[in-house]
């Protein structure tokens, strides 16, 4: 194993320009063989359908690390973002405690609370660092330096949104039933308990224990109908998640003069 010093710029450049939105690529394209491949087989639609689901939710958990990684640095200005980062591990417990928690700060703080918990500058701050010719260019686009400054909240607003739909989904999203996501794939990637019912064309994950039965036993269960659309969804859902992680780590580097 090799040593390499790794700087906060290098792992923020990297990041922002493919590394947090490896998982929505890789779903993207899986959907796009599964809709145009004519040979794909019946294996490999479910595959890819497991597979967009645990890209989803590990999708969410980067979003979260950055949070917590933002804020952590905050607090911690003597350590490297990129050893926070490294650090950071997202323990949900039985009942997703982590996410429930985070979206109720979320859901309770206004603008100003969620900006200075990420350790970012408000938007006067950002613009009033900027060169005259930057401050010109945004009066002659909003009017304004004020207006310019009134549309930044508006951007902050709607960050704080998209973060609150987000953790919301990763707890449980309503689509016919409620799927704990945490509970999901914890079990996907300890030991892949997935059964097939051909007849109700649904793939059962087997959740919590409840009763063994000497050759068989009760589960609660996670059941995900077997259909592509279910794979486009989630897909979709990712392309919208890039978008609010490009802008948080947009608002970051700008604060930190990277």
């Amino acid at each position: 194993m090799f040593e390499r010093e790794i700087t906060d710029e290098d792992f923020l450049n990297s990041f922002q320009s493919f590394g947090f939105a490896a998982r929505s690529a890789l779903s993207f394209l899986l959907c796009e063989k599964l809709q145009k491949d004519p040979d794909i087989k019946d294996h490999d639609e479910k595959a890819i359908l497991l597979a967009t689901i645990e890209n989803y939710y590990f999708q969410t958990e980067i979003v979260l690390m950055l949070i917590e990684s933002f804020h952590k640095k905050k607090l911690n200005p003597g350590k490297s973002l990129v050893s926070i980062y490294n650090e950071v591990f997202i323990r949900e417990g039985r009942e997703g405690e982590y996410s429930e928690e985070l979206l109720q700060k979320i859901q309770e703080w206004n603008n100003e609370q969620l900006i200075d918990y990420l350790g970012i500058k408000k938007p006067e701050e950002l613009i009033n660092g900027m060169s005259e010719q930057k401050k010109e260019e945004l009066e002659k686009m909003f009017g304004s330096i004020d207006k310019a400054i009134d549309q930044g909240f508006t951007e902050i607003d709607n960050l704080k949104k998209s973060l609150e739909s987000l953790i919301s989904n990763r707890i449980g999203m309503k689509e016919g039933t409620k799927i704990p996501f945490y509970k999901l794939v914890n079990k996907l990637k300890h030991g892949y308990q997935v059964v097939e019912d051909k007849q109700e064309n649904v793939l059962t994950i087997l959740v919590d224990l409840v009763e063994d039965r000497s050759d068989k036993a009760l589960f609660k269960v996670i059941e995900i109908p077997v259909k592509k659309e279910t794979a486009y969804f989630y897909t979709d859902q990712m392309k919208h998640m890039v978008q609010a992680t490009r802008h948080l780590l947009h608002l970051y580097m700008l604060s930190n003069d990277f």
